[in-house]
Parts: structure tokens; sequence; C-alpha cells
């Protein structure tokens, strides 16, 4: 098993990759279509963390930085998230205050067991405390959790649980700081070592 880590400013589309993967994972009536992110990679292309086993796509992680009022939108029980258009996501300049939206995080059944998840949010979160230290920085985080495990995937990246949507979903938030982002990353470090 050869496992590579790219992101989060990937050079081609990988939107049909990660549509393929999400299928696997996610119920048909939640699966976000090629043409959505597609276009949100359009707009942003450092959206998405990637793991590859050789070529294969086996996990991915999104966070879109969203504007302050799409933002907003995330923690209204009323969310959907096929409703965030690639206007809603800001694309990054060199330095500013973002929020990001966490659109989803997806290992392949076989990759499951954290060999891969916690090496994904860790670098994931270096990631986020490395903009800080240039200035580009999350000041918060949202997230929508289908289902418990997703909450405590989203939970070990420090977001808390905001409400229930009318959906059933768990909308998840984080008022983010360098040292809240160290501290998690911290956090998924030592359970891997304990492992």
């Amino acid at each position: 098993m050869t496992i590579t880590f790219v992101g989060p400013r990937v050079l081609s589309d990988p939107s049909e990759d990660i549509f393929g993967l999400a299928s696997s994972v996610y119920h048909k009536s939640t699966l976000l279509p090629v043409t959505t992110l597609s276009g949100w990679y359009r707009r942003n292309p450092e959206i998405f963390w990637l793991v590859r086993d050789k070529e294969r796509l086996i996990a991915y992680l999104s966070m879109l930085p969203i504007s302050e009022d799409a933002f907003r939108f995330t923690l209204e029980p009323s969310f959907d998230e096929h409703l965030l258009t690639a206007d809603t996501i800001e694309p990054y300049t060199a330095e500013g205050n973002y929020r990001g939206f966490i659109s989803s995080i997806v290992v392949h059944p076989d990759y499951r067991g954290g060999r891969v998840s916690r090496p994904l949010r860790t670098f994931f979160l270096n990631t986020l405390i490395n903009w800080w230290a240039n200035r580009r920085r999350i000041i918060g985080l949202s997230a929508e959790a289908l289902n418990d495990h997703g909450a405590a995937m989203m939970s070990s990246l420090g977001l808390h649980v905001n409400l229930r949507s009318e959906h059933g979903s768990l909308l998840m938030v984080n008022n983010c700081s360098e040292s809240s982002l160290t501290q998690c990353r911290d956090g998924l470090l030592g359970r891997m070592h304990s492992v």
C-alpha cells in the first residue's frame, strides 16, 4: 500500500473521483452532483484534501471557505448543503479571515479503522495551522454530521453540536483559533501514537 496525501491545492479537478467514492458511502439522496463539486472546485481549487493508494482515491476531506451569510445559513435548522452554490464560496487571498464549512470527510470502507482518517484529519489541521502562521485564518468552522460516526469525526476537529436540522442531521460549529486547532491536532496525534 502506497498512501499519498494531496492538497489542498489539487492540480486537476477531482470531482469525478470524489463523487465515485462518496457514492460508495452516502445515501443517494445526500450525494452532491459532480457539477456542483466541479463548480465549487473552479471557484476555489483549494477545497479538497485527498488520500490516494497509488492512483485510487481512498479518502477525502472537503472544506469550503464561505461567505458570512452562507456560514450563518449552515447553522440554521433549514440548512441544506445542496443550496451552497459556487457563488457562496470565497476565493482565498494572501491574507484574511475566513469561515469554512466542512462538506464531508469520506474514507473508503476498506480503509476504515483510523489508519487513514486520523492522518487525513491531522493533515487538514496542520494546513489550517500553517495558514494561521501566514495570516490566512479560518476563524470559524461548521459542518453537518449525518450520523454519530460523522459527529465523532467532526468533534475530533473541535466542532460541537449547535442544533439538529429539520432533516435530522446535526449542525456543528467551532470558533477557531490557532491554539484550538493545535490542541485538536495534538489530540489526534496522541491517538495515532497510542494505537
